[in-house]
């Protein structure tokens, strides 16, 4: 493995040791798209000691801020950046460890990222074995639901690598939202569907979200259908409760010409609650 030197023109004035830690804890937090951005562009340009230790932080923990670094991630994995060609060609496959995706105001589309890297991981030539270490996918949605990740009105399927065995998907909400008692609880009651379907992440072993409405809660369960791990700010005996209370809301807070229209929806809706407590179930027994 290439690595860059740590020696510099321009010498820290900290020890390597509390640069390290500095950018590493600083490269964890969950910066918004720009804030990111802008770490990632004045992170090659402080010294080579820097640069170093930023490279291996960014490569062991990916984070992609908008779809546009998606595709430079790409250039990158096939030769295409110089400086990485030259100073740190498999960090990547050396280190990577997970990929974070991030929604906001600032961040564009997530499921296009998304959809790149899962399909560029599946089409490695036979004999290449890219990111052999990679065993996490994170989402950060802002503001969002889970349909930012799995647009209900997307038609190409997302298959995640059968090495990521982890999910993550946090959402986080403006101050707006949260000093909004109305709509928290809107947030977190919403019952309506994504595009994940039953048994659709069978790689998935340890599920982690927190944030998530009761909608996206009951998918990924049922998308997860070989959960070992279970972590969650909902537990998997309050999830029904939550998802019974979402439906209600749902149906009292529509017109009645949008009750009719809804009716077969919300009967289907009633059937896969049935079959989620069902699953719910059969997982309390497995923990």
């Amino acid at each position: 493995m290439s690595v860059l030197p740590l020696d510099s023109f321009h010498s820290p004035q900290f020890p390597t040791e509390i640069l390290e830690k500095i950018i590493n804890e600083y490269w964890a937090l969950p910066l918004s798209a720009r804030e990111r951005i802008s770490f990632m562009r004045d992170s090659m340009l402080v010294n080579s000691t820097w640069m170093s230790l930023y490279m291996r932080a960014s490569c062991t923990d990916v984070h992609i801020p908008n779809s546009r670094y998606a595709f430079k991630l790409i250039s990158i994995f096939q030769g295409g950046s110089t400086i990485y060609n030259r100073l740190a060609p498999d960090l990547h496959d050396t280190l990577c460890r997970s990929i974070t995706f991030r929604r906001d105001f600032k961040s564009g589309p997530i499921e296009m990222s998304m959809y790149t890297i899962t399909r560029f991981l599946s089409k490695t030539p036979q004999g290449i074995n890219r990111l052999p270490y990679l065993r996490r996918f994170s989402f950060e949605l802002v503001d969002q639901t889970l349909n930012a990740v799995f647009p209900i009105s997307n038609i190409i399927p997302i298959h995640f690598p059968s090495n990521v065995t982890t999910l993550e998907v946090l959402f986080y909400y403006l101050p707006s939202t949260l000093s909004c008692h109305q709509s928290m609880k809107e947030a977190l009651l919403n019952v309506m569907p994504s595009r994940l379907t039953g048994g659709s992440l069978p790689c998935i072993h340890t599920l982690r979200v927190y944030g998530a409405g009761a909608g996206a809660m009951r998918d990924l369960v049922r998308a997860c259908t070989h959960l070992r791990v279970y972590d969650s700010d909902v537990s998997i005996l309050e999830l029904p409760k939550r998802l019974q209370l979402g439906m209600q809301r749902h149906s009292f807070g529509c017109t009645s010409e949008e009750a009719l229209e809804d009716l077969r929806t919300y009967q289907a809706r009633i059937a896969a609650q049935a079959a989620l407590e069902d699953i719910i179930n059969m997982k309390i027994k497995m923990l």
